[in-house]
C-alpha cells in the first residue's frame, strides 16, 4: 500500500476556486505522471480501467496521439542534435586546415627570408 503525504493547509486563490484544506498524493501517481512526459508509447505507461471514463476506447486514442507526438519531438531533436554536431565538425575542420595553411604560408615566407641574398649597394 502506497503511503500518501499531506500538504499544509492552502488559502483559496479566487472566490470562484476552492482548495481543499489538505492535498494528498500518492507517490506512484506522482512517479507515473513524471514518467509520462517521457513516454513513447502506450507499452511503458500503466493504463488503469476507470468507472468514470465513458469512452476508454477515446482516451486510449487521444493518448496515442499525445505519444506519438512525444516520440516525434524525440526524433525531430536527435536529428538537430547530430546535425548540429556534424556542422560543429565541419567547423572544427575547417578551422583546422586555416590553421595548417596559415603555418605553411608563414614557413614558406620564413624560407624565401632566408633564401635571399642581402643585395650589395
Amino acid at each position: 500500500m502506497p503511503t500518501a503525504t499531506t500538504a499544509a493547509p492552502v488559502a483559496p486563490q479566487s472566490s470562484k476556486s476552492r482548495i481543499p484544506s489538505s492535498l494528498v498524493a500518492f507517490p506512484s501517481v506522482s512517479q507515473s505522471l513524471h514518467s509520462l512526459s517521457s513516454a513513447t508509447s502506450v507499452h511503458g505507461v500503466s493504463l488503469h480501467p476507470s468507472s468514470f471514463s465513458q469512452h476508454p476506447a477515446q482516451s486510449e486514442a487521444k493518448l496515442e496521439v499525445a505519444l506519438n507526438k512525444n516520440l516525434a519531438a524525440a526524433k525531430q531533436r536527435q536529428q538537430e542534435d547530430q546535425e548540429r554536431r556534424l556542422r560543429e565538425m565541419k567547423d572544427a575542420a575547417r578551422l583546422r586546415m586555416l590553421e595548417e595553411q596559415r603555418a605553411q604560408a608563414s614557413a614558406e615566407t620564413a624560407l624565401t627570408m632566408k633564401s635571399r641574398k642581402p643585395k650589395a649597394n
